[in-house]
Parts: C-alpha cells; structure tokens; sequence
C-alpha cells in the first residue's frame, strides 16, 4: 500500500493529527454502486484484528481501520466496482461514531475498479490517491478540512477546491498554501508543458507526475524541496535559469531517464546529494558561481564532459560514478581534494584536466578514485611540479599507467559561452 506518510509532507506543515496517526493509518468509506449506497449500517461486519490498540473492521467489501488511541476510521482499501465512491464523515463500531480521517487508494483489483468520481467529506484530513490504481477516474474534491493531499494526477482529472478549504486554495493549475500564499504545494491537473506562476517563491513537489514533459520557473523562485521531481518518468526538459535557487535540493531529478536537458540557476551555488542520480542527463552547463557538488550528484547518469567552474571548492565522493560515458572533466583551481570513487567506473574516462597550476589536489583514499577506469587516461597540467605531484600519487590509484603531460595550451570557452578561459596543459 502507497501510505500518504510514506512520503514526507511538503510545506512543513505542523501536523498534530499525523503524528498521533502516524503508528496506523485511518480509513473508512461508503461505497456507492451507480445510484445505490451501501448500506454500512445493516451490512454483515465482523472483527478482522484487534490488538486493543486498532481494529481492522470490514462491512460488505470495504475495509476500514479504527484507532482507539485517536477515536478516528480511515479507509483502508478500494476494492469497488461501482461509478462513484462516497466517503461517510463516520462508522458506528458498537454504538460508537468514529469519523473517518484519512483516505488512500491501495490498488486493490485496480484493473476492475469503475470508480469514475471520489467524493471526501470535511471530516477528512489527508488523502492520498494513487490514479494509477484508479484508471478511470475522472474527479474528486479536496475537503475543507484537508491538511495534506498527495496524488499522482492524469491531465484529465478535475480537482475541486472549495472556497472555505482551510489550507490550500487554486491557482494556475496548483495547490498553493494559505499561510504562504507564495508557496506552491503540488501541481493538479496540469498540461505537459507546464509554467509556474510569477510570483511564486518556494515550490514544493511534482514528485512522481507522471503527465509532465517541460516545467519553466519563473525569477521569484528561491527555494525547492526535496525530490522535486523524482520518479517524473516522461519530464525530458527543465529551465530553472531565470530562477533564484542557490541550492539543488537532494534527490531533485532522481530517476527520470527521459531528462537531457537542464538549464541550471544562474545564482546556483550547491548541487545536493543525487540530485541527478539514475537521470537520463547528458550535458550540464555549470553556472559560474557554483561551490559545492555534493556526493553522488551525478551518479549513474549520461554526463558526456563535466567542465567544472573555477569557483568549486568541493566535489563529493561518488559525485560523477557510474559515468559510463564520460570522457573528460576539467578540475578547477581551487579544488584542494579528489574524494572517494568521485570518477569510479568510469570507464570511457581519457581526458582530466587540472586547471590548479601551483598545488595538486590531494587524493583521498586513492585506490578508489579512478576504480574501474580506463588505464589509458591523459591528466593535462601547466605546471611540472603538480604533475610529478599528481604522477607520484596515481602511482597508488587504479590508474598507474596514465600518461602526463605538461606545458600546452588550451582555450575553452567559459559557462557563459561569451567569455574564455585559458587552461594550460
């Protein structure tokens, strides 16, 4: 089951009622067969688990889980067949009413589900819909008094978010949160080429679209979260250029094998932790102001070159491993160390230039660096004394046969493609 705290839950918002939940999920429903409602109240019912605690409660073919911690039912799976599905605001369990709470959609018999419309009530406070699962649906409301939603929406599917809804409201195709009326919670319904709107400060996710092909930001963008767009499986393109964002947030483009294209924040300073790991990218133009590349950046990934700015200080370990088509990458000046399997396995590697014309970079753990490299590799250096520095240190690395030299010179053309760099080799 695909639980709305697997996922971590954007916005940071402070929920008391999760946290209470958090042991077991809450779930209740109504089923509703064309025309006809389920009668709860006089179905056949019987105990499934009790452990004190909660108590698994089926009616007809519905399961429900009640929390006697909480006094709260969730609906536990989507075993249905009929046009509608409408959600109770309560059960009875031994004369008792529990308000239903939470909803998320479990994939039961999903190839069998005819469940065309979602109907929540305002009791609800999370839902969590999987439209994989559901595959002919069509719509379903957010209730008032939902404090967290999380959903993988078709282009088709028609949101309703009612005026009186206590945290979200409606724009451009997105939840946007109330409090922070800048900050846009998820997309809804949204086109493959997709524009966030002006004015919008902090995105939190478009994790696991699976309709989107192309997401613009706009300049007033400083912030996103987390796996922002993990497992977006058909996005191919993303333009964050005229954006503000410092800093690539972990995890960000994880597992979308369809993306090639990237135009980085000009004003980026830190690439976080796989924030390309498993992506299809195939070329990066690194903005001039980057400082950080995190480790396992880069890894598994298509990166044919990496032209590294002279304005990183750190490179981490794993950041370009599993690169298996990657041929050359400059080191830039001001890099005082090469870490642990940085360039491991990467096995079309023939051409690293150190662009660091006094000090050579120290290499950490050096069995492992170039681990499963080409042993045929050239290292290009200005300086004869960095290279002997560096021919002395490979002596210990995968790659003591790499070939040196020193004394050339080469014009590259910097990030921005108007200026030029010298790099002396």
């Amino acid at each position: 089951m695909e639980y709305i705290f697997r996922n971590k839950i954007r916005g940071d918002l402070n929920m008391k009622y999760f946290k209470k939940a958090s042991s077991f999920l809450l779930m209740a429903a109504l089923l509703l067969s064309g025309t006809n409602v389920a009668n709860v109240a006089n179905a056949a019912s019987y105990t499934e688990e009790d452990d004190g605690i909660s108590k698994l409660w089926k009616v007809g073919d519905i399961f429900y889980r009640i929390d006697f911690t909480t006094g709260t039912a969730s609906y536990e799976n989507d075993i249905v067949s009929g046009d509608t599905l409408v959600i109770p605001e309560s059960i009875t369990y031994k004369g008792k009413k529990y308000p239903v709470t939470t909803y998320s959609s479990t994939g039961y018999n999903a190839s069998i589900s005819k469940v065309r419309h979602i109907v929540f009530p305002d009791t609800m406070r999370g839902i969590s819909v999987n439209t994989r699962t559901l595959p002919n649906l069509e719509s379903f409301n957010i209730p008032k008094n939902a404090e967290a939603v999380y959903t993988r929406l078709r282009s088709n599917i028609k949101v309703t978010v009612p005026a009186d809804q206590k945290y979200f409201y409606e724009k451009n195709n997105a939840l946007y949160f109330k409090k922070e009326p800048t900050v846009m919670y998820m997309p809804l319904s949204i086109p493959k080429d997709y524009t966030i709107a002006e004015g919008t400060t902090k995105v939190c996710s478009f994790n696991r679209n699976q309709v989107i092909e192309k997401v613009t930001f706009p300049k007033s963008v400083t912030t996103i979260d987390d796996r922002i767009f993990s497992y977006c499986r058909k996005l191919k393109e993303v333009n964050m250029e005229k954006s503000q964002i410092k800093k690539l947030s972990e995890n960000a483009f994880e597992f979308t094998s369809k993306l090639t294209s990237v135009k980085l924040p000009a004003q980026l300073e830190t690439i976080h932790s796989y924030a390309f790991y498993n992506s299809g990218i195939e070329k990066v133009t690194f903005p001039k102001h980057l400082k950080k590349i995190v480790y396992g950046a880069f890894k598994n990934t298509n990166l044919k070159k990496a032209i590294i700015p002279d304005s990183v200080t750190h490179i981490g370990s794993d950041a370009f491993a599993n690169c298996k088509s990657l041929k050359e990458v400059i080191i830039p000046k001001k890099l005082r160390s090469v870490n642990v399997n940085t360039f491991a396995n990467c096995k079309k590697l023939k051409k690293i230039t150190f662009r660091n014309t006094k000090t050579a970079p120290k290499f950490v753990k050096k069995g492992t660096i170039f681990k499963g490299c080409s042993k045929g590799i050239k290292l290009y250096v200005k300086n004869k004394k960095v290279a002997k520095s560096l021919k002395k240190q490979l002596m210990k690395t995968s790659i003591k046969k790499a070939k040196i030299y020193a004394g050339k010179k080469l014009v590259y053309k910097n990030v921005t493609g108007k200026e030029k760099i010298k790099i002396f080799y």
